[in-house]
């Protein structure tokens, strides 16, 4: 029954009912099995996409996005719950990374884009193979996206690395919405992010 302790690992199939977990005193064991987002990409509900070239960035807020823009279309039936975003700066210029989203209602869909390969997490077995939401290395938004979020800064040549922002769904990208990567300063940069897709 449900509401017994059963001391012990359990090996199970999806729809078992079982029962709660035991220590050997007796307590319930409560945890986290695996990597925190092992069960989503089991699942197949995570995506990557990431750009193998460094391309530059326009300095300061823009319409005009050239380094990476997340897009859940308007008629996606799902929400894309940020996971992680990446930056690797590539050139010589360093300043400010942000996080930017146009937050308007019934926004126009980004035009005039270049397209990056999207992956399932689950590698080799993941369906969908690509997910819904979309991913451009270049793109024209509908307007200039205003900073929801401080990714990181690089300040010299000696400071280079890499900026890894654990958003960990604090950020969510509904139907007809995006979010981008920009800059403060025309600087080269390698981006990528981690989203999960989640239904509405």
């Amino acid at each position: 029954m449900a509401d017994q302790m059963q001391v012990g690992p359990q090996v199970l199939q999806d729809g078992v009912v079982q029962n709660i977990r035991g220590n050997k005193d007796g307590s319930i064991v409560t945890q986290f099995r695996g990597g925190a987002y092992m069960e989503a990409v089991y699942r197949g509900g995570v995506f990557s996409a990431a750009n193998a070239a460094g391309i530059a960035a326009t300095a300061g807020l823009s319409a005009t996005s050239t380094v990476f823009t997340l897009y859940n279309p308007a008629t996606s039936k799902v929400n894309l719950v940020l996971l992680e975003v990446t930056i690797v700066p590539s050139g010589a210029n360093f300043g400010g990374i942000w996080l930017v989203a146009n937050n308007t209602v019934g926004q126009a869909a980004p035009a005039t884009n270049t397209s990056l390969t999207i992956r399932n997490n689950l590698v080799g077995g993941g369906s969908p193979a690509a997910g819904v939401g979309l991913v451009y290395s270049t793109t024209t938004l509908a307007a200039t996206p205003v900073v929801i979020r401080n990714l990181g800064y690089f300040v010299s040549a000696a400071g280079v690395g890499l900026i890894r922002d654990l958003t960990d769904g604090l950020v969510i990208v509904a139907p007809g919405s995006y979010i981008s990567v920009q800059a403060a300063t025309a600087i080269t940069l390698q981006a990528g992010m981690v989203w999960e897709e989640i239904p509405v």
